[in-house]
């Protein structure tokens, strides 16, 4: 089934936006640090759909492994600190 471009955004330094967990997205960067963070409630489905062009190949099977307690301040506090432009130390 072919698909086509409903929108597109172009989002400077320090934007940010949502849209719906339903919704098919394709992020382009030029140059630089890109962060995306998905936040999501309850799990619906086990799996994610992933969009091919033809010929191109299904990637590799990944599962879902939820964050372990403190890992996800500690990616925060990395990223933070690349945003600002030094290392981030963790305190624990």
């Amino acid at each position: 089934m072919p698909i086509a471009p409903a929108a597109t955004l172009e989002a400077g330094p320090g934007a940010a936006y949502s849209q719906a967990a339903t919704t098919y997205h394709h992020v382009r960067v030029e140059s630089g640090l890109t962060v995306t963070m998905f936040l999501e409630g309850r799990v619906t489905r086990s799996h994610s759909e992933v969009l091919l062009r033809p010929g191109q190949r299904l990637p590799v099977r990944t599962p879902r492994i939820p964050f372990a307690p403190g890992e996800l301040l500690d990616r925060f506090a990395r990223v933070s600190g690349a945003l600002r432009g030094t290392r981030a130390v963790s305190d624990r």
